[in-house]
Order: C-alpha cells, then structure tokens, then sequence
C-alpha cells in the first residue's frame, strides 16, 4: 500500500498496482514531491486563500477558522495547476483509468479542528480516482487518513452491509458515522484518537490507516469509506484535491468490469450500462456546481495541455441546463429511491435542503440514492 516514488515505474508497466487499487481502493505514494516543488505548491497553496479572503495566512489561521473551502482550486492557480497535473501525475491517471481519463476538477480545504467522520465523497456506479495532496508541515501527532478497504465497490454487498449502518448521504444521528438504525453495536470514531479516546474492548470498525508524511500522496477511489484522523496539538491541514473518473464506455469494454457490471446491475435492479454512469456522472457533476455556486472548471484550466481539451468532462463554457432543481423536484427524486422510515435523518434532512450549504447536498439529488444500503431503498 506505500510505494516510494522511485520504485513507482516499475509497477506501472504490470496490473499488479492497478488490480490493488480496483479491490482495495487505495495506496500511497511515498516523497512525491520533491522539496523545492512542496514549498512552491505549499506557498501557491496559501496564495490562494490570502486572495480570497485578503488577509495573510498567519491572521487566518489564527482564528482556527475550522474548514475553509474553494471550489476548482488547482485550476485558479496556473502555478498549482502546472505542479501538481503533471506529466508524471498523468501517468498514473492513465494506468489506473486508462488513456480516456476525466478531470472532474479539484478543491482545496484547509481543516482547523474539524473534519469527517466516516463518509464517502461520492457514490458512484462509474469508479472514480482522488489524488490527495496535504501541503502542510508534519509537525504534529495523528493525522492519519483511514480508510475501510473495498467498501468502494458498489456491487459488493459487504459494502451494502456497511452501508446499513452508514447515515451517509444523509445527517448522522449518532456521532462516528456507522452508528445508525442500530444495525451495528455502537463503534467509537477512530477518528478522534485525542478527544474521545476509544476503549481498548470496545467495538471498533476494521479499518487501514495510512501514514502521511510531508510530500507524500493519497491516491484512492473516492467512494470508499473513509476519513482523517485528528491532530495535536492544533494544526492546520492544507489539502488539495485532484478528481478523475474513467471514460463510461471504457468502462464497459474493459474485460475487467465485465462481471462487476452484471452484478451492480442486478444488486441495484436496473441496468448499469455506459449511458446510466454518462447520466449519473453529470448529475453530480452540474448538481455540485450549482450548489457552491460555482463554474464548470477554474480561469487556467485552458494551460494545462494534459487536460484541455481533451479530458474534461464538458466544454469549459458550457453552463449546466439541469439545475437548480426546485424544492418539488428534490422531494420526488428522493422519494423515489428512500424510504424515509428507514433514514431517521430524512424529514430534517428534506426541510433544510433546499437552503443548504453542505457540500454533501448534491448526492441526495443523484442516481446515488439507488446506492446507500439496502435497507434505505426502496
């Protein structure tokens, strides 16, 4: 699962990694960035907020601001983007998805204090890969990036039994993230390592966790369970995202995902083909994008020749025709797909959507209420 930079060609020209990566989810690569390229990125990094919030770094961190986000962060910094996309990122993208690859854009937030507990960024029928970058300094205890193996793989039903005690993408009632409806004895968050100490003989979820240090990166598919682990003493954790899925058709003429699509299929009982994951793909898409408010892709997109024009996932000045959805439109979608006597967090959930600002809004307007556990479908 760590794999040293300098070894990484040579698993790039076998299926070993990429197979490693389609069951289990995930892997590190170790010094990724050289040292000059870290401390251009990490100075780029925080560039981009004095900017957008005119303050210099050490007044905003000294609020303990909690989370701070921006939306198509690599993309509005030709440096970052220039860093960060480069040829030999490209390289596992293409390893891993294939030579039709799609940039679904990327983030920056910088967590104070906060985070998640166990949840997935999406859910999707359509394998995604996230590359994580955090450009802060190590210079604190925890920090680790936890992660439940396989419990990306939508056709699995071990990730259907997880997910019955998973509130996700709806509110949690419980703290920890997989203590819902009961399914589960209660599991303490083996993200709070130092708030809530978790008891030797408790109940605690299998889980892997991953040891970052500076210049390291988190490569892994986004659907997969998982969250980090808090820190002390207090420090800031600068992460930057970058977001890919494989072309749909690929997808299905990959022999590999043969059988993976016929189970999903039957699993989900409708017909996971190259159009529902194309149809899925840009509901999420345009739907996270009108929720934050936010174009398609970043100002430099159009400078980085390994992604434009050729791997994005629409024409940089097309606006989505599908959104806002009304409050209406909401309502019956998740009607169609929830039972909302199984989600103890619906009714709240529905009444406060409409207004909301969480980032997780978007999943409840998706084909990915077909994907929450069996018991939350109808």
């Amino acid at each position: 699962m760590y794999i040293n930079k300098k070894d990484l060609c040579s698993h790039l020209d076998k299926p070993g990694l990429r197979n490693f990566f389609r069951t289990f989810g995930f892997f590190v690569i170790k010094e990724y960035y050289d040292p000059d390229g870290f401390s251009i990125c990490q100075k780029a990094y925080k560039d981009l907020y004095e900017l957008k919030y005119g303050r210099p770094w050490e007044d905003l961190m000294s609020d303990r601001p909690g989370q701070m986000f921006q939306p198509n962060f690599l993309d509005s910094s030709h440096i970052l983007l220039e860093n960060v996309i480069t040829d030999s990122l490209i390289e596992i993208v293409k390893y891993l998805l294939g030579d039709d690859y799609i940039y679904l854009g990327s983030d920056g937030s910088c967590f104070v204090e906060t985070s998640f507990h166990w949840h997935r960024d999406w859910f999707t029928a359509i394998p995604q890969l996230k590359i994580n970058s955090y450009f802060n300094n190590v210079d604190y205890s925890g920090g680790r990036f936890l992660v439940i193996p396989g419990s990306h793989n939508i056709s699995d039903f071990y990730t259907h039994c997880i997910g019955e005690g998973l509130g996700w993408p709806f509110g949690n009632t419980q703290t920890g993230g997989l203590n819902e409806r009961g399914y589960f004895p209660f599991m303490p968050s083996p993200r709070e390592r130092f708030s809530a100490p978790i008891e030797e003989f408790s109940f605690q979820t299998p889980h892997q966790a991953l040891e970052l240090g500076e210049r390291d990166i988190v490569v892994f598919d986004q659907r997969m369970l998982h969250c980090v682990e808090e820190v002390q003493p207090v420090s800031p954790r600068m992460l930057c995202t970058a977001l890919f899925t494989s072309s749909p058709h690929a997808i299905c003429q990959d022999p590999f995902y043969a059988e993976y699509l016929k189970t999903a299929s039957s699993l989900h009982d409708r017909e996971v083909n190259a159009e529902a994951m194309k149809s899925e793909l840009e509901t999420l898409f345009w739907a996270e994008r009108d929720q934050i408010g936010c174009p398609a892709y970043g100002p430099y997109i159009g400078l980085n020749h390994r992604l434009y024009p050729d791997h994005l996932a629409c024409d940089i000045t097309e606006v989505g025709s599908l959104f806002p959805f009304s409050t209406e439109s909401i309502d019956s979608e998740i009607l169609k797909h929830v039972d909302p006597n199984q989600h103890p967090t619906y009714k709240r959930e529905l009444e406060t959507i409409a207004s909301s600002n969480s980032l997780y809004r978007p999943l409840n307007l998706s084909l990915n209420l077909y994907n929450t556990s069996p018991t939350g479908r109808r």
